[in-house]
């Protein structure tokens, strides 16, 4: 066994480790509550956008 498989193989090992804990970190839902915020936001922000069309063709001002 020479060096080069050595590395290869201890490389491929800390990929492995590094996909089953992060599809654990995923499964536990750590990884959600991220995109559940972003998400939120993102909604409230259209609500808001959406209001603010239906203001502009109703032909009132803006507001500030």
């Amino acid at each position: 066994m020479n060096i080069t498989q050595i590395l290869l193989g201890s490389t491929a090992v800390m990929l492995l480790v590094a996909l089953v804990l992060s599809f654990t970190a995923m499964k536990n839902g750590e990884a959600e509550d991220g995109r559940e915020h972003t998400a939120v936001s993102l909604m409230s922000e259209n609500a808001r956008l959406q209001a603010e069309i239906e203001r502009l063709r109703a032909g009132d001002a803006i507001a500030a």
